[in-house]
């Protein structure tokens, strides 16, 4: 519903990736819209080309469990607007590597004016993709192993009081 709200001010196309139960009532709502694409399940390089030519990801879930499709587009400088919710605001951080809003009213709103920035959307994509190099697999691994390398030297602290007594 936002999208038939912004679609005559922000131009451009919508395009819906992946599967569910509510892709027919979706399709039923756009209706005969020749600037709406269901893509149903696509490639890692589809998703990559996606990603990489859009503007910014609307993410309109009311709830999520970490937010990877955000996380994914900030790697290729892409902004999400999105709904407040867990998951998404653990990983968009708002006004500075996208848009959260709390409302449909605040969605169309923000789609709108984002579309009409180009140079908020370049910052904003900016920041994004800066803040995704910190999740990255090397990151993770480093992040692990100072975990673990702790976990150790406290295990062995522990193991030689142990054999003290």
């Amino acid at each position: 519903t936002a999208w038939k709200r912004v679609k005559d001010t922000t131009g451009g196309s919508l395009v819906i990736v992946g599967e569910g139960g509510e892709r027919e009532r979706l399709e039923s709502l756009v209706g005969s819209d020749d600037r709406v694409y269901f893509k149903g399940h696509i490639s890692e390089e589809e998703k990559c080309d996606l990603l990489g030519r859009a503007w910014f990801l609307v993410h309109t879930a009311a709830h999520e469990g970490w937010g990877l499709v955000a996380m994914e587009a900030a790697a290729f400088k892409t902004p999400t607007l999105a709904f407040n919710v867990l998951g998404i605001r653990d990983v968009v951080v708002s006004g500075e590597t996208g848009i959260l809003v709390n409302t449909e009213d605040e969605l169309a709103d923000q789609w709108i004016a984002l579309a009409r920035d180009a140079k908020l959307r370049e910052t904003l994509g900016n920041a994004a993709r800066i803040r995704s190099q910190r999740f990255g697999w090397e990151a993770n691994i480093e992040n692990f192993l100072k975990v673990a390398q702790e976990a150790v030297a406290r295990g062995s602290e522990a193991g030689s009081r142990a054999l003290r007594r």
